[in-house]
């Protein structure tokens, strides 16, 4: 629905076209044209992982409880898993987040974990 959305705003499609299912005319002209050869490289997401500022607070097969917390922006603890414990699975780096980093100005690496909840 989001795409859609955004495609109608944006004047890609129209309404009675997103209904339809079929184009009612002629397709807008394009600025770029990307040929598979390059699609890959525009497809791939960028790498966010960054070196550490300081060791990792955590170790794998350590238990944790995770933080019952409600952010206005971005984060990569989902909301079902909140305020639950689990242990340490991996870790998986230093990495930023870049809607953080948008809205920041400055880059604030964060360890990322992979938990596994308790049995």
């Amino acid at each position: 629905m989001r795409l859609e959305r955004l495609c109608v705003a944006r004047g890609l499609i129209t309404a009675a076209e997103l209904a339809s299912g079929h184009a009612a005319g002629a397709a807008k002209p394009v600025r770029q044209v990307v040929h598979a050869a390059k699609a890959d490289g525009l497809l791939m997401r960028k790498n966010y992982a960054r070196p550490a500022t300081a060791p990792a607070r955590f170790a794998v097969g350590q238990s944790v409880r995770t933080k019952n917390m409600h952010p206005v922006s971005h984060t990569r603890l989902p909301r079902f898993a909140r305020g639950h414990t689990g242990t340490i699975e991996r870790i998986q780096g230093c990495h930023v987040f870049p809607d953080a980093t948008v809205a920041e100005g400055v880059e604030r690496p964060e360890w990322l974990y992979t938990v596994t909840p308790a049995a």
